[in-house]
């Protein structure tokens, strides 16, 4: 009964100027995050700059942007979030114009909208996390630059931009270079070209925007042998995150839903010598622990991977047993129904196509997830691309209306 009337209005959203369609799904993301940070108050992550204390550790490039952000705002706390509330829903436009890109519908990359727009999950991000849902935001246009750059023919200044968003999602989300990489083989292949696409002039666009992201890393490096005195472009807590998903104690901690963090295995689990270490070769010292660890227990190790592979996509959250029940039910059961729904969407661009599109979405989900069953993985980090299942849950349910309308 409802159908008919739901597709008229997402009908005619399409109808309108592309501004205006933008401005309404940046809308749709902004007015039910605004409302619960009224209902619920907002983290002490945004009162850093005032108490100097916060529940995340913060990477460079989000350092950079909360401190420009809290300057540009006077120290107002009320303009301080809603700058970060006007980044965040900049998810809603980014992912219906990376639907369109990927040429999966109009009625598709409205659906996909709403999902990002009302997700419990990703709602309360903007309350409580302000640096994940940045990060997610860097994400999706990562993913939209890399499907303009390779949806039909090859612009260079979008292979560029795509360089570019890589070297800046690096500096707040070292572990997606998984993406990158994947991503870059999918274009050296030829993925999504069309069949007269030049082979030649493919390669060039491809080691052009190579180098350009060599360029930006080379000056990430540099950027850190300044600043810590180590030439690298990844932060300094490779061997922290490596211990954190390999020691001794992880295999109980896995299934635990009583901490919100594997990180809570760390304490309990220290190097010996970890006290009387320097600061400055802490890292270094849980990076040798960690590979002493998986080196003296392999077939561990290979459990533990499945047991943080299960923790990555789980359906309850962390901490599951300190939460309240309505928070519980808000997170898994919508969890639950996208996820069962994005493997109908997926199977139907299977069948019926674009299948470039589901070759990205998919090797960009699971490249995501791939280091996360090395290192350590939880729900939030899972959520950095949970878009995309949004977004193949959105094409199932654009299928089942057009069948239900072609039935009728």
């Amino acid at each position: 009964m409802l159908v008919e009337p739901f597709c008229v209005l997402l009908d005619r959203l399409e109808r309108a100027r592309p501004s205006s369609r933008l401005l309404v799904a940046w809308a749709a993301c902004a007015l039910p995050r605004a409302a619960l940070a009224a209902i619920v108050g907002l983290d002490e992550d945004y009162g850093f700059f005032v108490h100097g204390r916060t529940n995340s550790a913060w990477y460079p490039l989000y350092e950079w942007l909360a401190a420009s952000l809290w300057s540009l705002t006077g120290g107002s706390l009320r303009l301080y979030f809603a700058a970060h509330l006007a980044l965040h829903s900049l998810l809603g436009p980014i992912v219906y114009a990376l639907t369109r890109k990927l040429g999966l519908g109009g009625r598709a990359a409205w659906l996909a909208v709403l999902g990002v727009a009302v997700m419990p999950y990703y709602v309360s991000l903007s309350a409580r996390q302000p640096q994940v849902g940045i990060t997610i935001v860097m994400i999706a246009a990562l993913v939209l630059a890399y499907a303009g750059w390779t949806v039909g023919r090859r612009p260079p200044g979008m292979g560029i931009l795509f360089a570019a968003m890589n070297g800046l999602t690096i500096a707040i989300r070292p572990n997606a270079v998984s993406v990158i990489a994947v991503l870059y083989l999918l274009a050296l292949a030829g993925t999504g070209a069309r069949p007269r696409d030049d082979k030649r002039g493919r390669l060039v666009s491809v080691l052009t925007s190579g180098a350009v992201f060599a360029a930006v890393l080379l000056a990430l490096a540099a950027i850190n042998l300044q600043r810590e005195g180590r030439f690298s472009p990844f932060t300094g807590n490779v061997g922290f995150n490596l211990y954190v998903g390999n020691n001794p104690r992880l295999g109980e901690y896995a299934l635990r839903y009583d901490i919100t963090s594997l990180q809570d295995s760390l304490n309990e689990s220290l190097p010996p010598d970890y006290a009387t270490t320097p600061n400055e070769e802490r890292d270094d010292l849980l990076r040798r622990a960690a590979l002493d660890y998986i080196s003296a227990h392999p077939w561990q190790t290979i459990r533990n991977a499945a047991l943080k592979s299960w923790r990555y996509w789980d359906p309850r959250l962390e901490d599951a047993r300190l939460t309240p029940l309505h928070w519980n039910l808000a997170y898994t059961v919508p969890y639950v129904v996208y996820g069962l729904l994005a493997f109908g969407g997926a199977w139907i661009l299977w069948k019926r196509g674009p299948r470039f599109a589901l070759l990205v979405i998919v090797a960009t989900l699971l490249a995501y997830w791939l280091p996360h069953a090395v290192f350590f993985g939880t729900v939030r980090m899972r959520m950095t691309t949970e878009f995309l299942l949004i977004v193949l849950a959105a094409c199932a349910v654009a299928a089942w209306i057009d069948d239900r309308r072609g039935a009728g």
